[in-house]
């Protein structure tokens, strides 16, 4: 038998399991999907692989098993264990399949619990794309959204988690989006503040997403012509979405909950 020590925290509820590479350690699908498994698993929305050596290198696999490209409150709740390890500086340099990208620590409001700001970088596409759901007869309006991940915008003026349930899966699969795409619902409740549910590629429903509220925020502005500087809020909490000469900064919180010790074959 085999062991792995972990670190578990929470980014406005989307919960990461946080591993520190080591030499030999293989981490597969498989093992992801099953530390993940919220029953027989140490139970997350996805799994933090870093590596902290002339600079801090993140992997970041969906519980599905799949690799994403970035995660905004993964990154975060990377950061958090580093500063809750005592090695946390102000400013983080943190480097994923999208770059490298700064972690600033802004507030501290627990040994355990921290506020960070981020550079999320530039969009890379923005456009109104109509989704054909083959298997419901419909078509589904909303504004495609490329901000390292790929993610597919719709408001809604009356909200119905029930509705995201039934089209999320068949959005984030569906033919026209090649790597699958992360679906939000967003309503908007003022000229700087919108409401928004989400439903990940690779994970599911989730309470909140970084990129996700992002990108809610990004469309929010395209489609509505509103301020640059949107509140995005969530089950799991609310985030500040800034546009910064096309830079996409984010605030938002990150809790370390507990460490573990995870037993394997």
């Amino acid at each position: 038998m085999k062991s792995l020590k972990f670190y578990k925290a929470t980014g406005q509820g989307n919960d990461y399991i946080v591993i520190e590479d080591f030499e030999g350690f293989e981490l597969t699908p498989h093992f992801v999907k099953s530390m993940c498994d919220r029953h027989r698993g140490v139970g997350g929305d996805g799994v933090i692989l870093f590596e902290k050596k002339d600079k801090i290198f993140a992997r970041i696999f969906n519980s599905d098993g799949s690799e994403a490209e970035i995660s905004g409150n993964g990154i975060r709740c990377l950061a958090s264990v580093l500063h809750f390890s005592g090695v946390g500086e102000k400013i983080l340099k943190i480097e994923t399949l999208h770059g490298v990208r700064d972690v600033v620590l802004k507030d501290v409001e627990s040994d355990l619990e921290y506020i960070f700001e981020m550079n999320l970088g530039k969009v890379n596409k923005i456009e109104d794309v109509v989704v054909f759901l083959e298997g419901k007869k419909i078509w589904i309006n909303g504004i495609y959204v490329e901000l390292a991940n790929p993610h597919f915008v719709i408001f809604k003026k009356d909200f119905n988690k029930e509705e995201l349930f039934s089209l999320g899966p068949l959005i984030e699969k569906n033919s026209l989006f090649k790597r699958g795409v992360n679906v939000e619902f967003a309503k908007v409740l003022s000229e700087k503040e919108i409401f928004s549910y989400f439903w990940e590629r690779g994970v599911g429903y989730t309470l909140s997403s970084g990129t996700g509220a992002a990108a809610s925020a990004i469309a929010t502005i395209e489609r509505f012509h509103l301020k640059s500087e949107i509140t995005v809020y969530t089950e799991g909490g609310d985030y500040l979405v800034r546009d910064v000469d096309g830079e996409i900064i984010q605030r938002g919180q990150a809790k370390v909950l507990y460490k573990g010790e995870y037993y394997y074959l």
